[in-house]
């Protein structure tokens, strides 16, 4: 979902773990918990550089309780120069309710 914030395009996703195909594929208890839990997980591109993660998570907790939150810049190489346009951020909510309300 594309959402504009101050004049910035947001864009917000469900996060999906990298080795989901494998946790689903296993019959092991604990990955199959994992898999529940990151269901309430999103992932949030073309967050504006200057946004603290304290001002994101204000942002996102508006939604729901937030375990845990992460930003980092998004960086791309333009020939050998490394640039950073954006930042990226995950949220995981409490409950895939709250991650759906975010959305």
């Amino acid at each position: 979902m594309k959402k504009t914030i101050d004049g910035k395009t947001v864009l917000v996703q469900q996060h999906v773990y990298k080795k989901e195909s494998e946790i689903k594929g296993s019959s092991n208890q604990i990955a199959a918990n994992m898999s529940s839990v990151y269901k309430s997980n999103i992932f949030v591109k073309y967050v504006p550089k200057g946004t603290t993660l304290d001002a994101f998570k204000d942002t996102f907790g508006k939604s729901g309780t937030i375990l845990s939150a992460k930003l980092e810049d998004h960086f791309i190489y333009v020939g050998n120069e490394k640039i950073s346009n954006y930042k990226k951020g995950y949220v995981l909510y409490e409950d895939v309710k709250q991650a759906q309300k975010c959305i």
